[in-house]
């Protein structure tokens, strides 16, 4: 201490600790923490001016964690704190001196009162302030001195003499990550923001991983420039309920809201107006008791519901740790993409939007959010996962269970959306899949808007966006795998085999993945979309336009995943293969199109992974495609054209053409229009583009493969046209004819590889329509014939691409193509785009 009258307070932080710390409480300490994030914001926070750590409520434990955690961090460490003297557990030296001070030069004068405590804070010196009171004893009795002082009093006056910012910290220190629960534990433990006489101890016996949490800073120059018209005791009062909101919210992020019991939960949604209309409406309209309508729907509940327990969530951490790290090489997530998901928690309610390609979906986004101290949310999942045993213990980890098809049920949907509302009103975070299903063809899926819908709704009906308040956050989450686990599932199913219903004997025999890795798994955030941007004037519109405005809506926040894409480098390397023309691929030239593609994904925006180059790992990547038995490799002599000289030879295997088209299809979207002009520039033949007619063919590509492939729904398919042509022309491939001033084709090699990645949807959809064309051929029926007639084609070599007869491509052309009355012409225009392939 380098202050006097700071020793006798003894209240400020030690840099070291005594010998009854070290008895009591000195093992259990190691194990609290602080995370790089809060750490950070400290050093941010005191670079910019003098900074207060606030606590709720004063307790010695918690003021000690933070002294440990700041002590080990090397970050500031406070010389005052209100309500609190930390002397026993000092070094015997400090605490004695402290004492002596005492009793020779009397009690200190009060901090605040004297000025002493907004002096320290201009000259710069941190402080640690509690928030809330508790009732003192020794107070009682005349034994304790109370102090007079508001400590917020000294950090406005501080303000007044400072040109720098004075910065609150609202810190938490949680002992546990499951909240209080039931009536006994309690009592015991008392509630989180005042807890009981033995809470705390109760809290750090049992401890297995403590965390100290730090969020945003409170700037007192900015809260006395706005409020500055109001009196210096309102603006007081006004702070303190600031804080105290900041530190509920912060404990919100990590431990999700205050937890209630579920029965209590139940009743809030049964018997809500809502659902109590339902009922009567219901008994009417079936002839039934109220009651038995009643139990119905009681039941129905049961079955959604989520019950989460933290002990649960405990032991599940454990477990998914251990599945991670036997499947995976990492999970790989920034700071900044934590940050976003902790700031929409901070802001209300956080909706969490990821894309779906594997069933580990479910898990890898909890588990990623516990391992960071994040709240997990609560997740919508299909109800083909409620079997038991596992459906009770997801629903113990955050699962709720929602019908595939909501059609001619009058009872679920209500309920679904009524316990929906329920969620959101207690800010609970929610996931779930836009696309409805997994993506069993890599590409993003359209936007299934019925549970965006319920949301919006609810964000209506709880008024919340209407006033300005807590904000609804939509997050979208781009989820990428290195390799992924269900390929063969997604191989078989995409080739005609029925899909197996999910059962213990399915999770049994899918436990035979944990024999192999698959590398790393990739998490980015996208930009958050507030759903008050999507829900303004939503009273005023019709059914239609608010369909509509859903429609938009999923297109964009889809659209901003896209965005997030990683170049992984088995995705370049699929790509690379399946744009070749012929069986066998040599490594020379299978590595020069991959650093080309490389290019092309780089110049449109998407990136690496930090720290990682793609390009400098496709070795890497030809070797787990080799493993998975996609490529097969020959040695040859002489065949890059040097007679002696050695290369491999790789060869696509036919039968795992599908598969490796999955990982092409993670990367296909952003160059489906580059493929789209250079598939017409190559149909016409000419070296000459006319512009005219390759734009009439681009636009029958982009109208046919619409629900293939999700763009910028902001972007019209005439602007992705002519930037599909600035870029080829920035790229080489096209340059200016100075004899017409037109364009003319520069590299026609370029130009082949480009248009080869869409020749299998070309094929695919050429495929519909020849079935199409026959008579009595049943709707549901077309799909699976396409399949037939395409591996006889393919066996006389009338089709090239196997992965043409994938089951999604077809399924997608079908719906398409049956609504269309000019299919002749259809047929004609891809033939004409096929014949040059």
């Amino acid at each position: 201490m380098n202050d006097l009258t700071a020793s006798r307070y003894q209240s400020g932080m030690s840099d070291g600790f005594g010998w009854m710390y070290r008895l009591s409480l000195g093992l259990a300490m190691r194990r609290i923490r602080m995370e790089d994030h809060s750490a950070d914001r400290i050093r941010r926070a005191s670079e910019q001016g003098p900074v207060v750590y606030a606590l709720h409520t004063p307790s010695e434990i918690d003021w000690l964690a933070l002294n440990a955690v700041l002590l080990a961090r090397r970050l500031p460490l406070p010389i005052y704190t209100n309500d609190l003297r930390g002397g026993w557990f000092r070094p015997v030296q400090e605490w004695a001196s402290g004492w002596w001070e005492r009793i020779s030069r009397g009690a200190p004068p009060d901090a605040v009162a004297s000025g002493w405590l907004a002096e320290q804070l201009r000259r710069g010196q941190p402080c640690c302030l509690f928030m809330a009171r508790q009732s003192d004893p020794l107070e009682w009795l005349g034994l304790r001195q109370q102090e007079r002082g508001d400590p917020l009093e000294a950090l406005q006056r501080a303000q007044e003499g400072l040109d720098r910012p004075v910065q609150i910290l609202p810190v938490v220190v949680l002992w546990d990550r499951a909240r209080p629960e039931g009536v006994v534990r309690q009592f015991i433990e008392g509630l989180e923001e005042l807890p009981g006489p033995f809470g705390r101890l109760w809290s750090l016996a049992q401890a297995s991983d403590p965390l100290v949490q730090v969020g945003e800073p409170v700037s007192v120059q900015e809260f006395e420039a706005r409020y500055h018209e109001e009196k210096p005791e309102r603006r007081r009062k006004m702070l303190r309920m600031l804080l105290r909101r900041y530190l509920h919210r912060e404990a919100q992020v990590v431990l999700g809201p205050r937890a209630r019991a579920w029965n209590e939960v139940r009743r809030q949604v049964l018997r809500s107006p809502e659902i109590r209309a339902l009922v009567q409406q219901e008994s009417r309209a079936a002839g039934q008791p109220p009651e038995k309508v009643g139990r119905a729907l009681s039941k129905m509940y049961g079955n959604m519901a989520a019950r989460l327990n933290g002990r649960w969530l405990r032991f599940a951490g454990l477990l998914t740790d251990m599945i991670w790290d036997r499947l995976y090489s990492g999970l790989d997530i920034r700071p900044e993409d934590l940050e976003r998901i902790r700031e929409a928690m901070r802001r209300g309610t956080a909706i969490l939007l990821p894309c779906h390609r594997s069933h580990l979906d479910y898990l890898l986004l909890s588990s990623l959010l516990y391992r960071h101290d994040i709240a997990i949310p609560h997740v919508v999942a299909g109800d083909n996962l409620s079997f038991w045993p596992l459906g009770a213990i997801f629903r113990r980890l955050g699962a709720f269970f929602i019908r595939r098809s909501f059609q001619g049920d009058r009872l679920f949907p209500p309920l679904f959306s009524r316990y929906l509302q329920e969620l959101i009103r207690m800010e609970v975070p929610i996931e779930f899949f836009m696309e409805g299903g997994r993506s069993r063809n890599g590409r993003l899926l359209p936007a299934r808007i019925g549970v965006l819908r319920m949301i919006i709704d609810a964000t209506r009906r709880d008024g919340r966006v209407a006033a300005g308040g807590r904000e609804v956050s939509l997050l979208p989450i781009y989820i990428g795998y290195a390799r992924l686990a269900e390929e063969r599932v997604f191989e078989r199913e995409l080739l005609g085999a029925r899909k197996e219903k999910e059962s213990v004997a399915g999770v049994v025999r899918a436990a035979s993945v944990l024999r192999q890795r698959y590398g790393r798994v990739y998490v980015r955030v996208g930009e958050p979309m507030p759903a008050s941007e999507v829900a303004g004037a939503w009273e005023e519109l019709s059914e239609e336009a608010r369909t509509e405005r859903l429609r938009i809506a999923g297109a964009r926040l889809l659209h901003r995943i896209n965005q997030e894409t990683l170049i992984l480098p088995v995705g370049l390397v699929a790509l690379s293969v399946l744009a070749h023309g012929r069986r066998g691929i040599r490594q020379g030239e299978l590595t020069a199109r991959a650093q080309r593609f490389l290019g092309y994904l780089l110049d449109l925006g998407l990136k690496a992974p930090e720290g990682q180059a793609p390009g400098s790992r496709l070795e890497e990547a030809i070797a787990a495609l080799v493993a998975g038995r996609m490529l097969k490799p020959h040695d040859s002599e002489g065949v890059d054209g040097e007679a002696g000289a050695k290369s491999t030879v790789y060869a696509i295997s036919p039968e795992r053409r599908v598969r490796l088209e999955w990982y092409k299809n993670t990367l296909l979207t952003p160059l489906a229009p580059l493929s789209w002009y250079c598939a017409a520039i190559r149909a016409l033949g000419q070296d000459a583009v006319d512009q005219e007619a390759v734009g009439q063919l681009f636009e029958l590509q982009a109208t046919l493969f619409q629900r293939e492939f999700l763009f910028d729904p902001d972007k019209s398919s005439a602007a992705r046209r002519e930037d599909s042509r600035q870029r080829l022309c920035r790229w080489g491939v096209l340059t200016a004819d100075p004899e017409t001033g037109g364009l003319r084709v520069s590299d026609r090699a370029r130009i082949g590889e480009l248009a080869t990645l869409t020749v299998n949807l070309a094929e695919s959809y050429l495929l519909v329509l020849r079935v199409l064309e026959r008579a009595g051929a049943a709707p549901s029926d077309v799909p699976k014939e396409a399949m037939a007639l395409g591996k006889t084609l393919l066996a006389v070599d009338e089709l090239s691409r196997p992965e043409a007869l994938s089951l999604q491509n077809l399924q997608h052309a079908a719906k398409i193509l049956s609504a269309r009355a000019d299919r002749a012409q259809l047929g004609q225009a891809l033939r004409r785009l096929l014949e040059v392939a």
